[in-house]
């Protein structure tokens, strides 16, 4: 069901209204997407419009709205003919191609105004449907993106601590990223091949939602890749219903873009 903030991004992707999205934002709010971190609400609005630009014509989907407390979680499916990747090297697509990108934003209120986001989309499928390597997109972003060089994290999320057990109390979210930790999902394929592309992967819960008998998970991935640091936001919804069966969904070329990222000079 839609809302407040569901009801503000289609009017801005499928309009061009930026008006409602506008009065959603605090002036000042700060903006997570990739590896890109955007300060202002001008810079919010610019990347919604390059968002938008992407399509040909485009349609929000799946519209789902949850408030609790002071955060806003607003999951959605964008539907239409891609003719571009808002990507660097991406650009403009060869030709347009019928595209599906799921889109996760976590807002945090201040007030009745979003302060932060934290934008969770990965275009890997759009870049495979429009024949584009990942390979070349990732090492474009990546290099646009520098970063310091990581000082000593003997295990990347849990600093010296090895991974800890669940509490016999722990929410079904909390025991499975604790599983997660662990390598104790074996029936995971999913995990095995992120762990298999980031041997030293961990999970850490930034937030989460428990909405009937399902818990909404905003989460860190952490890591190192080519002696670069990890930090991508990630999201996942388990449930009994669901028994973890639900994809861990993160931006995958950001991921891929980490080991090509320059250190800045020290």
């Amino acid at each position: 069901m839609s809302g407040r903030f569901g009801d503000a991004l289609t009017a801005a992707l499928e309009g061009g209204d930026l008006a409602p999205i506008r009065a959603c934002l605090l002036q000042r709010v700060r903006m997570e997407a990739g590896l890109d971190e955007l300060a202002g609400r001008d810079a919010v609005l610019s990347w919604l419009q390059a968002l938008a630009a992407a399509f040909a014509e485009v349609r929000v989907t799946a519209v789902r709205e949850i408030r609790q407390g002071d955060v806003v979680l607003l999951d959605c499916r964008l539907e239409g003919s891609a003719t571009a990747v808002p990507l660097p090297s991406a650009g403009v697509l060869p030709q347009p191609v019928a595209a599906e990108l799921p889109l996760t934003i976590w807002f945090r209120l201040e007030g009745e105004l979003a302060g932060e986001a934290i934008v969770i989309a990965d275009w890997t499928g759009v870049l495979g449907r429009a024949g584009l390597g990942l390979t070349d997109v990732a090492r474009a972003m990546g290099a646009c993106s520098p970063c310091h060089r990581p000082l000593g994290e003997p295990a990347s999320g849990r600093g010296q601590l090895g991974p800890a057990p669940a509490p016999v109390d722990a929410s079904p979210g909390a025991r499975w990223v604790a599983a997660f930790n662990a390598r104790s999902l074996p029936g995971c394929e999913q995990c095995r091949r992120l762990v298999a592309q980031l041997p030293d992967a961990a999970l850490v819960i930034e937030q989460e939602l428990a909405v009937e008998d399902t818990h909404i998970l905003l989460l860190r991935l952490m890591g190192h890749s080519e002696g670069r640091r990890v930090g991508i936001a990630a999201h996942k919804l388990v449930g009994r219903e669901r028994d973890g069966g639900d994809p861990l969904r993160f931006d995958r070329v950001a991921l891929a873009a980490v080991g090509h990222r320059p250190f800045f000079p020290e």
